[in-house]
């Protein structure tokens, strides 16, 4: 029988990877700063708050964390990965996945 897992919020806080937290500020300053125009606008905290909280894509999650991690990487510019090697590992598997699997065999002619 499988058991649900849990943890504390500390615990979970824990699991993340170094850092983690503190880009977790940058992604969520980089939304306040996707709609900034719109809470100047508005000049209302309630307003601010709603918006925040129903983000509904202003700015694509791909874009918005890219554009996080811009920042991030220049107040942290010994954190950002110089090479991406473990990604062209996986890019050089064949297309059925490679490696190991059961192979099938040959129809008989």
């Amino acid at each position: 029988m499988h058991k649900p897992m849990l943890c504390s919020a500390q615990s979970a806080t824990h699991s993340f990877a170094p850092h983690a937290q503190e880009f977790l500020n940058y992604v969520a300053v980089t939304m306040v700063m996707s709609m900034r125009e719109e809470f100047l606008e508005k000049n209302d905290f309630a307003f601010c708050v709603k918006r925040l909280q129903q983000y509904d894509n202003h700015l694509p999650i791909h874009a918005l964390v890219a554009k996080a991690a811009e920042g991030y990487f220049v107040d942290f510019p010994q954190l950002k990965p110089e090479n991406l090697s473990c990604n062209s590992a996986t890019a050089q598997q064949p297309a059925g996945g490679g490696g190991g699997g059961a192979t099938t065999p040959a129809a008989p002619a």
